[in-house]
């Protein structure tokens, strides 16, 4: 018989079967484990077995699949081995055939039988419609090979798998819930819903599934009803879509239905589901929707109105005014009150709607200006009404709009109004409480006819009147008048009283004008309660100055004298201007001021606030002493001569010290003797004493003069008048601005001048040079560098630290002196930071000594067993030095 002929018999006969998760061999006639032994090509003696795997590993009667399950519509991988028992379970090496079978008749293998030469065969079990578990037969056979058919049966093996129908609905795992349908079932004329399905697997814990071979299809009873995707294969576990019908068409239920099936659709349909993988049915239903309005409901009638304090607008009549309202229908000063508003369907003969949340919001013109407040400006109702909770804060009379919005994640979305319905509100006047100064727009004024743009002639000062509730109240008459008109003070009509009325924000204001000389005033404001009481108070008090600095109210100051700058660039340096006037008030805020510098980078210029102003100065570029001899610059020498140096060191230029010079326009200044706040010529016919300047300089060498080359100046000058030339003699009238009538006769006041401060500060070097010295009297001093102990176990002397250049060591030098068997009393620690090192400003008397430098008084006391007294000068950025001094 050939193997066709017996597969078809095969197959009709059905498949044999045997029980047990674990599959089963038989025999085929005797019902034993096998059909006994036969001989190999080999001659040697084989004894067939079917399973699963070989070698130590084969279990007899084991079907392997590769899943315990196969949902209809799905497959799963059937593989068996046929092994040689006598051989160790080694692979049969003979041909054998093989027939694959399923209880259910709905199933389909992909190889239904085969020969095999390998003896490991494997085959595809297709669930084409089997809902419960399955069992599924393999026999073995020998081969006939002379015709090559099948022989007798030798083995069987059986093993059940897990079946079933995937399920359709939301979710998947735990959640998944069977039948459900993620979406809106709910879709409002012409409107779209939007649709999502998940099919899982129930023998899985109803996980995703993602198999392709799953083919989805949507339908609706309703034949205008359309969805965006009509056929869509599975690929992510989720079958999406979107369901669009509308009302004049589909209104009411429309019934929807998703089919899954495999590729081949024609056994499953709308009519006949029985061919379906799986289905699932709902409901949506297609409505005319809701059209909400916004207004109030009053005895079920509606009105596109608010109802403020219990009254739509219309209800006042045309073009209302407070005195056109009764007291009686107006908001008490500072009272609260409710504003309502529903919302209504417009397709449902005006219900109110509820259910649907909507949002409401409110503005007013009071409330936007601060003089009135809500509880809330925007809320939302699921029930079609909200209401409002405003309280009076100082408004007559206030008007209110409000729109209707959509609502998303709490929150206002979409606007549903184009106009805004609105209301009104009218509200009885408050009782004066009183009046507060609030502010002034200068405090510092330029005495009259010396404004500029930093220091004005005149200022604003502003006060508010309030009521017994603390709210502003508008329409109060204030009266004003100064506390001082020295030098001819006004208010803002030129008198020394004024009159206002307060705004809705209860304010009211006044312009005060300077006068001719020095002073202070203030200005007191009034107002008549309606009890008839006079309520007052004073502004603060405002200054009538110069604005500009005078010549010993300016000083330039530095953090650091002496920065590591003569080898090192950008070492920084603080550079602080402080200035007053006349009076030593603070200069205007804004007043500029400039700065140069001999050598280095400086920022040329900073802005005074609060009477100061700082820049930054940086070592770069030329250091002083090191100029090209041809720009002729000139730098200072030293006073003093090193005795320790073969040369006179006062011919020798100082390196690296540097002079810098603040100036800005100012006064020369001047005593005031009879207190008028101007500069007089006096009875006797002499001016009140003056300072009066030379055009200022920056004094590169600190002589005190403009040094020249071939009659042209080498040191940089302020030119203040613009001639080209350096004034150098001072002035023999008085710079300012501040004169009397007599002194301007005199020529006095016909200018300002630079005011102007210098310091110096020196470049040091990173090096350090540590000299020894000895003094008797700490005034004269001898250097002695070969310095030893005293044998009497106790002595001083002095050490003396200069950078490189014999200068004041850099900031940050240190000298820490320590004793073995020596007890030290000394002065050491950091160099200072605050001086140029010039050691006879310590003491004039000093000699001996070089010109600059720090020193250090070192005293000692041997402590039993003296070894030695060590000094050690270090640095953070450069090398120190140290010395060692031992007992004799």
């Amino acid at each position: 018989m050939s193997f066709r002929s017996l597969l078809v018999m095969l197959m009709l006969a059905g498949g044999l079967s045997a029980c047990g998760g674990g599959g089963s061999v038989s025999d085929a006639n005797t019902g034993g484990s096998s059909s006994g032994g036969s001989s190999g090509s080999s001659g040697a003696d084989v004894s067939p077995a079917l399973g699963s795997g070989t070698g130590a590993d084969f279990e007899s009667g084991v079907i392997t699949l590769s899943a315990d399950y196969a949902l209809v519509g799905g497959s799963v991988t059937v593989t068996v081995d046929g092994v040689d028992t006598n051989s160790e379970n080694e692979s049969l090496t003979d041909t054998y055939g093989y027939v694959f079978s399923a209880e259910c008749e709905s199933a389909e293998f992909s190889i239904a039988s085969t020969f095999s030469s390998t003896n490991s065969i494997s085959t595809t079990y297709r669930n084409r419609g089997c809902p419960d578990d399955d069992t599924i037969t393999v026999s073995m056979y020998s081969v006939d090979t002379t015709d090559s058919s099948l022989g007798s049966l030798i083995a069987t093996a059986t093993t059940t798998i897990q079946t079933d129908y995937p399920s359709l609905g939301s979710s998947s795992g735990a959640s998944f819930v069977e039948g459900e349908i993620e979406g809106d079932l709910e879709l409002t004329d012409e409107a779209g819903t939007s649709l999502s399905v998940n099919l899982v697997n129930p023998l899985d814990s109803n996980a995703l599934i993602t198999d392709s071979t799953y083919i989805g299809r949507w339908f609706s009873d309703c034949e205008d009803g359309t969805f965006s995707i009509i056929r869509a294969t599975n690929s992510t576990g989720t079958f999406e879509n979107q369901y669009l019908a509308d009302y004049a068409d589909c209104a009411g239920d429309n019934n929807i239905s998703l089919l899954v099936s495999g590729s081949d659709t024609s056994n499953c349909s709308l009519a006949d589901t029985s061919g379906c993988y799986a289905t699932l049915n709902a409901t949506i239903e297609v409505t005319l929707g809701e059209d909400p309005e916004l207004g109030v409901l009053v005895d079920d009638t509606f009105y596109a109105e608010l109802l403020v304090n219990g009254m739509r607008e219309s209800e006042y009549g045309d073009s209302p005014t407070s005195d056109s309202v009764d007291d009686e229908d107006k908001l008490a000063a500072g009272g609260t009150m409710l504003i309502k508003a529903n919302i209504v369907d417009a397709n449902n003969s005006n219900g109110q709607i509820s259910g649907t949340t909507y949002g409401v919001s409110l503005t007013s013109g009071c409330v936007a200006d601060g003089d009135a407040t809500l509880d809330e400006a925007e809320k939302t109702t699921t029930s079609g009404e909200v209401r409002f909770t405003y309280t009076a804060a100082g408004c007559l009379s206030d008007e209110f709009q409000a729109h209707l919005y959509t609502v998303e994640d709490g929150a206002l979305a979409t606007r549903l109004t184009t106009t805004a319905i609105t209301g009104i509100i009218f509200i009885q006047p408050a009782e004066v409480g009183g009046i507060s100064f609030d502010s002034v727009d200068d405090t510092s004024l330029a005495i009259k006819d010396t404004g500029n743009p930093n220091i004005p002639e005149y200022t604003t000062v502003y006060f508010t009147v309030y009521d017994q509730q603390g709210q502003a109240v508008e329409g109060q008459e204030v009266s004003f008048e100064l506390t001082n008109t020295t030098g001819g003070i006004t208010l803002g009509s030129g008198t020394e009283t004024a009159t206002d009325v307060s705004d809705t924000n209860g304010e009211v204001s006044v312009l005060i004008n300077s006068g001719s000389s020095h002073a202070v005033t203030s200005v007191r404001a009034s107002t008549v309660s309606g009890a008839g009481v006079t309520i007052s108070t004073n502004s603060q008090p405002i200054t009538i100055t110069t604005g500009y600095p005078d010549q010993d109210s300016f000083e330039l100051v530095a953090d650091i004298f002496n920065p590591r700058g003569y080898d090192y660039s950008g070492s920084e340096v603080e550079l602080t201007v402080f200035a007053s006037d006349q009076y030593q008030n603070p200069v205007a805020d804004g007043t500029e001021v400039n700065f140069t510098a001999e050598s280095g980078t400086i920022t040329s210029t900073c802005v005074m606030s609060g009477g100061s102003c700082s820049v930054t100065w940086y070592s770069s570029g030329t250091r002083p002493g090191n100029f090209d001899a041809d720009l002729h610059r000139v730098n200072e020498t030293y006073p003093v001569d090193d005795p320790g140096t073969a040369e006179d060191e006062r011919a020798n230029t100082i390196l690296g010290m540097t002079t810098i010079t603040a100036y800005t326009t100012g006064e020369g200044g001047y005593t005031d003797t009879n207190g008028n706040g101007l500069f007089d010529v006096l009875d006797s016919g002499s001016p009140e004493p003056f300072v009066g300047l030379a055009e200022a300089f920056r004094d590169d060498n600190w002589d005190g003069d403009l040094n020249v080359y071939d009659g042209a100046p080498v040191e940089s000058f302020m030119d203040f008048d613009a001639d080209g030339y350096h004034d150098s003699a001072a002035s023999s009238v008085y710079q300012g601005i501040t004169c009397s009538d007599s002194a301007l006769s005199a020529g006095h006041c016909a200018s300002l001048t630079h005011v102007r401060d210098s310091i110096r500060i020196i470049q040091s070097d990173s090096n350090v040079v540590m000299r020894l010295y000895e003094s008797a009297d700490g005034v004269t001093f001898v250097e002695n560098n070969s310095l030893t102990l005293s044998a009497t176990g106790s002595g001083s002397f002095y050490i003396l630290l200069q950078d490189g250049n014999g200068n004041y060591p850099a900031e940050g030098v240190n000298l820490a002196v320590t004793g073995d068997g020596y007890d030290i009393f000394d002065n050491s620690g950091d160099v200072s930071t605050n001086t140029l090192g010039f050691l006879r400003s310590i003491n004039s008397s000093y000699s001996g000594l070089p010109t600059f430098g720090k020193l250090y008084y070192v005293e000692y006391d041997d402590d039993d067993d003296p070894v030695d007294i060590e000094l050690t000068v270090s640095h953070s950025d450069f090398e120190g030095v140290s010395m060692r001094l031992t007992a004799p």
